[in-house]
């Protein structure tokens, strides 16, 4: 009577068993396209998109879902201070530099070893942004004047000796689209954008850098001067220049001094 309890209860278990076994059906996942969507239910979401997305690399080679590699030390800013800036200046010439600022001084290093200076004396309190615009790599941060440096010497736009006169206004950010250098955010309105001149009246072409008529003073325009925010970033990005602000992202459409259309692509 014992072991036909046993085996009763054996049976039912391994039906269960085979129940719960039968109830699986296996996946292949190939498309990572969707990637990272964490604001909606995860029963809601795409066969290609994921609730969870962390340090992995997506579709590299294609159709894959791999571990993001890891990162070495380059190197210590010189002042020991911290790095509040990085870019790399590319020339024409195949020459590359980092260029690392821990916002009051600027250095140049090609190993992450050996640092040269490229200036220093800046306000402590304001992040550099840098472009490079015809070779030069530009740099500004709100509250000094603009300067560009070759690889070699440093040339403050402060409207005296080679610089324009009048030259770039001190602002916050710096772009290079469309030929132009483009300056936000200025010193005098945190919504301001003003752009360079490519040619002068009579035709000639004019370096941004250089050109006594390449910051003409109607050139410039407001981005939502009235809705509360400053001007927070610039990017350059397929053929179209992005302002940021803490309450929108606004896209620009450039076809001459004259014809420019705003477009404000994402709100909040």
């Amino acid at each position: 009577m014992l072991s036909s309890f046993f085996l009763s209860l054996a049976l039912v278990f391994s039906g269960h068993a085979l129940a719960q076994n039968k109830d699986l059906v296996g996946a292949t996942f190939r498309d990572f396209s969707g990637g990272l969507v964490d604001n909606i239910d995860a029963s809601a979401l795409q066969p290609n998109q994921s609730p969870n997305l962390q340090n992995v690399v997506i579709d590299d080679p294609i159709g894959a879902l791999k571990p993001r590699k890891g990162y070495v030390q380059c190197g210590n800013t010189p002042s020991g201070n911290e790095a509040t800036a990085l870019f790399q200046y590319s020339k024409s010439d195949g020459s590359r530099k980092l260029i690392v600022s821990d916002n009051t001084s600027v250095w140049e290093t090609a190993d992450c070893v050996t640092y040269s200076t490229v200036t220093t004396g800046l306000t402590s309190t304001s992040r550099p942004s840098m472009s490079i615009v015809r070779d030069k790599l530009w740099v500004v941060n709100g509250t000094t004047f603009p300067f560009t440096w070759n690889g070699t010497s440093k040339v403050s736009l402060d409207a005296t000796a080679t610089s324009p006169n009048p030259g770039p206004p001190v602002c916050r950010y710096i772009e290079f689209w469309r030929e132009r250098a483009w300056c936000a955010r200025t010193s005098t309105n945190p919504s301001a954008l003003a752009f360079s001149a490519i040619f002068d009246t009579a035709g000639g072409d004019l370096d941004p850098s250089t050109g006594t008529a390449s910051w003409p003073a109607t050139n410039v325009f407001y981005i939502d001067r009235e809705g509360g925010s400053a001007i927070t970033g610039i990017k350059a990005f397929k053929d179209r220049l992005y302002i940021f602000k803490n309450n929108g992202i606004w896209e620009i459409s450039f076809w001459s001094d004259f014809v420019i259309e705003v477009i404000k692509s994402f709100s909040s």
